[in-house]
């Protein structure tokens, strides 16, 4: 019988990073979930509301779905998809004041 507790790959190649390369490759994915989210709060490419539900649900469950896929935390990368999510909102709110 196999012990319950046995690690996925990825859990075992996470468990592998250092903390210095974990928070590297935390702060290029949450960058690129970031500038996910900020496109689907811009409107995608249609003026349609059902994209910041998508952006809502990015922003939420891709991180949590990460923590529990690799079993280590990911409150780095949720700092850089917050950095780089409020860097579009003010952006956005220059262009449209400006």
């Amino acid at each position: 019988m196999e012990p319950k507790n046995k690690q996925t790959k990825l859990q075992q190649w996470a468990q592998a990073q250092s903390e210095r390369s974990w928070k590297i490759i935390q702060g290029f994915g949450g960058a690129a979930l970031g500038a996910a989210v900020s496109f689907f709060l811009s409107g995608g490419t249609s003026d349609d509301t059902v994209y910041a539900i998508y952006a809502l649900l990015l922003a939420l469950l891709v991180p949590k779905f990460i923590e529990q896929g690799c079993g280590r935390r990911v409150d780095f990368g949720r700092n850089a998809m917050l950095i780089v999510i409020s860097l579009f909102i003010v952006s956005a709110l220059i262009m449209h004041y400006a």
